[in-house]
């Protein structure tokens, strides 16, 4: 069965001061406004193709206030100055070249106690220079003024300057201290990059 359609009915109900819908077509101003709008196409659109026009112009000529990310820095270069790293390297490596000559070398105090092999056998005291890399040096030679100068056990937070002479051994060296003072890190100047 094929459906049929329902007829509608259009009903206008008129408000007073409003024009009909069968009358808008019929209204004068709108009417000339389209008329004047079909025979003046070219004229407008040239009025609108120049206000774009200028827009554009005036646009570009004022100086806009930009920010080129490609050409700001992201990072700029600053000198610190940073303590140094006390290392006894060159001493280890190549400690058959100072053999019994005196000289100086910057470290932190080590102080440690060793217990005996045997029953009943006393702890031994062993007294060493300590770099930041962990590397020691044995030390001999020490008065009993000097030993004073280590901590009780372990190692010292601050920097002493020791003077003393290289005593090669088998593979190795024991540095025979004939002097003990404070000392200071030495500083150098490092250039970092930093966030801008």
């Amino acid at each position: 069965m094929a459906r049929k359609r329902k007829k509608t009915i259009k009903v206008e109900i008129p408000v007073p001061g409003m024009p009909s819908a069968s009358n808008i077509k019929k209204n004068v101003p709108t009417r000339q406004l389209e008329i004047f709008v079909k025979k003046n196409r070219q004229m407008l659109l040239g009025v609108l193709v120049v206000v774009v026009a200028v827009a554009l112009i005036y646009g570009l000529s004022t100086p806009a206030e930009t920010h080129d990310i490609q050409n700001q820095p992201l990072t700029k270069t600053v000198n610190v100055q940073v303590p140094e790293n006390i290392s006894f390297d060159r001493y280890m490596t190549g400690y058959q070249q100072y053999a019994d000559k005196q000289i100086t070398i910057k470290g932190m105090l080590l102080h440690r106690l060793v217990e005996g092999l045997g029953r009943g056998s006393l702890a031994v005291h062993e007294y060493y220079l300590v770099d930041d890399f962990g590397a020691e040096i044995h030390l001999t030679g020490l008065t009993e003024a000097e030993k004073m100068m280590f901590p009780e056990t372990g190692k010292s937070d601050t920097v002493y300057d020791v003077r003393g002479i290289v005593k090669t051994k088998y593979k190795t060296f024991d540095f025979d201290v004939t002097d003990i003072s404070p000392g200071a890190r030495g500083m150098t100047i490092v250039t970092k990059e930093v966030p801008a």
